[in-house]
């Protein structure tokens, strides 16, 4: 399966299934910073139980900083 790019004003994503560990899972890279996450069934199941006011303090862009600790975002 071929990549899907998803791209905004504000971002650029690639989306990918991976096979290559014990199950499917999603592959997401940031093209702007590569970095990159795996996400399990499971993992993708919890995003669904979130409000979207979970992920303002993540994409805000005083928090979008990558050396500030996941720890001081609140979460």
């Amino acid at each position: 399966m071929d990549p899907l790019v998803l791209q905004s004003e504000f971002a650029m994503v690639e989306i990918r299934l991976d096979d290559s560990a014990n199950g499917v899972r999603l592959h997401i890279k940031d093209l702007g910073s590569d970095d990159e996450i795996y996400l399990d069934p499971l993992e993708l199941e919890a995003l669904t139980r979130l409000d979207h006011e979970f992920f303002v303090p993540l994409v805000a862009p005083a928090t979008r900083e990558r050396s500030r600790p996941i720890d001081d975002a609140g979460l």
